[in-house]
C-alpha cells in the first residue's frame, strides 16, 4: 500500500469515525428527548383525567370515557386505569387492555411515580391526591408519530453518513494526491541524478515546510556525495601516480639489466635500486592498510586513560631515533601540577602514530630538519602545536592536504613522502573527538594545531 492510499484510508477513517459518533449522538439524544416528552404528555393526561373525574362532580366516569374516546388530543392506543387507596379499580377506559400487576402497584405506592415500558408502549404510574383522597393512576400509550419520526431520523442519518463517507473518501484521495505532489517531484528529480551529474540539485519550492527541508537535506547529501566522488577521483589519480612511479622504476631497471650481461657490482646496484622501490611500495601499502584499519575502527575505538605528555615524549624519541638528522624541540605551557589534568581518553598507539607523522613532516620540510612542538593545557582540552620553518603550503593545496595520496606538485619530487601521513593523522584525531587545524605562510613555514578533549 503506497503512502497516498494510506493517507486516504487514514483520513477517511478518522473523519468517518467522527461523523458516525456525531450521528449516533444526535440519534441517541433525540431518542431521549422523545421519550421524556412522551412521558410528560402521559403525566399531564393523568393529572387532567383525575382533575376532571374527581374535582368536577358533574362529570362521571361514563362521560369521561366518551370524552377520552373522541378527544383529538387523546394519545394513540391510550389506556387509563385508576385505583383507589384500597387498590380497587374505580375507572378505566372503554377498551382497556392494560394489565396492572401487583409489583407495579407497589412501586407506585413506594415511589409515587414510576415510568416503564412494555415493547413500544410507554407506561406511567402516579400516586395522586384529589379531594383529600389518594388515587393510583396508570396511563399508557404508543408514541406512534414520535417513533415514526425517530425511524425517519435513523434512515436520514444512515444515508447521510454513507454519502458523506463516500464524499470524504474522494476528498481525501484528492487531498493526499495534492499533498504528495511535491514529494513525487522530488523523487522524479532525484531519480535523474547519477554519477555523471552529481552537480544537479533538487528544487521543491521556496517555503520552509517539511518538503523544502527534505529537498535541502537531499541537496546537502548530494554535496557530500559530489565531494566524496571528487575526492575519490583525486585519490585514484594520485594513487596511480604514486604506485606507477616505483613500478616503472623497477621494470626499467630490470629491462636495462637484462639487455646484456652485467658484472656482479652492477647486478648488486640494480638489486639495491629494486629493493628501495619495493621498500617504498611496501611502506605505501602498509600506510594504506593502516588508513583502512583506522577508518574501519571509527566509533569502535576502546579508549583508555593516557598521559598526553608521555605520548609526546615517546613520539619525540621515536622520530629522533629513526632519523638522526631530525630534531624535535618539545616545550610546555600552563603545565599543571596535578597529573590528572594531563590524562586523556584515547588509544596510545594511534595518538603516537599521529604525533610521529606530524613531527616527521615538520622536520622533513624544515630547512634545519627541526620541529617545534608546544603543548598548552587548558581546563577542558589540550592544544598541541607542531611548527616547521619550511616553504609552506600553497592556498590551492590546502583543501586537499588530508586526502590520501595527495601531494602538491612541488612536493612530489621528495622521495620520502607517500601522501598518506596526514590522512592517517586526520582520521586518528577525528575518532578521538578532536580537531586539527592548519595555518601556513609561504616561504616561512606551516603550523598544525591539534585540540584533544581531556578526561572529564
Amino acid at each position: 500500500m503506497n503512502i497516498r492510499t494510506k493517507l486516504t484510508v487514514l483520513f477517511c477513517s478518522i473523519v468517518a469515525l467522527i461523523l458516525v459518533a456525531f450521528s449516533v449522538s444526535i440519534y441517541y439524544f433525540y431518542s431521549l428527548y422523545r421519550e421524556n416528552d412522551f412521558y410528560e404528555r402521559l403525566d399531564k393526561k393523568a393529572h387532567k383525567t383525575v382533575e376532571l373525574l374527581f374535582q368536577h362532580n358533574e362529570i362521571d366516569s361514563k362521560i369521561l370515557q366518551i370524552i377520552d374516546k373522541y378527544d383529538l388530543q387523546t394519545l394513540f392506543d391510550e389506556e387509563i386505569v385508576i385505583l383507589d387507596s384500597n387498590k380497587t379499580e374505580i375507572y378505566t377506559t372503554v377498551s382497556n387492555k392494560m394489565v396492572i400487576d401487583t409489583v407495579l402497584i407497589n412501586d407506585v405506592v413506594l415511589n409515587k411515580k414510576v415510568e416503564t415500558k412494555d415493547k413500544n408502549r410507554e407506561i406511567i404510574g402516579l400516586n395522586l391526591v384529589a379531594n383529600a383522597k389518594i388515587y393510583y393512576v396508570f396511563i399508557s400509550a404508543i408514541d406512534k408519530y414520535g417513533l415514526e419520526k425517530l425511524n425517519k431520523l435513523q434512515l436520514i442519518i444512515s444515508v447521510g453518513c454513507l454519502l458523506s463517507i463516500l464524499i470524504i473518501f474522494f476528498a481525501g484521495y484528492y487531498f493526499s494526491t495534492k499533498a504528495l505532489e511535491p514529494i513525487k517531484m522530488v523523487v522524479k528529480q532525484v531519480d535523474t541524478i547519477n554519477i555523471s551529474n552529481l552537480n544537479m540539485r533538487v528544487q521543491a519550492g521556496t517555503g520552509n515546510d517539511e518538503i523544502a527541508q527534505l529537498s535541502a537535506t537531499f541537496n546537502k547529501m548530494l554535496e557530500r556525495l559530489e565531494e566524496a566522488f571528487a575526492m575519490q577521483k583525486n585519490f585514484v589519480s594520485n594513487a596511480s601516480h604514486e604506485l606507477r612511479t616505483p613500478l616503472t622504476s623497477i621494470r626499467g631497471n630490470i629491462e636495462v639489466t637484462l639487455m646484456q650481461t652485467r658484472s656482479v657490482e652492477e647486478y648488486q646496484a640494480v638489486l639495491h635500486d629494486v629493493f628501495d622501490d619495493v621498500s617504498r611500495l611496501t611502506k605505501m601499502t602498509n600506510g594504506l592498510l593502516e588508513l583502512a584499519r583506522i577508518t574501519a575502527l571509527g566509533t569502535k575505538l576502546q579508549p583508555n586513560p593516557i598521559r598526553i605528555d608521555e605520548v609526546l615524549w615517546q613520539s619525540k624519541d621515536e622520530v629522533e631515533h629513526k632519523n638522526s638528522k631530525y630534531k624535535v624541540k618539545l616545550s610546555f605551557e600552563n603545565f599543571p601540577e596535578e597529573e590528572e589534568s594531563l590524562v586523556l581518553l584515547g588509544n596510545e598507539s594511534l595518538l603516537k602514530t599521529s604525533f610521529v607523522n606530524l613531527m616527521e613532516n615538520a622536520c622533513k620540510f624544515s630547512s634545519n630538519n627541526t620541529s617545534e612542538v608546544l603543548m598548552v593545557v587548558y581546563e577542558k582540552y589540550v592544544k598541541i602545536v607542531f611548527i616547521d620553518n619550511g616553504v609552506g603550503i600553497k592556498e590551492e593545496d590546502l583543501p586537499h592536504i588530508f586526502e590520501p595520496f595527495y601531494r602538491s606538485i612541488s612536493n612530489r619530487q621528495m622521495p620520502s613522502g607517500y601522501g598518506i601521513g596526514l590522512s592517517l593523522v586526520e582520521k586518528i584525531i577525528t575518532i578521538h573527538k578532536g580537531r586539527i587545524d592548519v595555518i601556513t605562510f609561504l616561504q616561512k613555514g606551516t603550523i598544525f594545531t591539534v585540540n584533544l578533549p581531556k578526561l572529564k
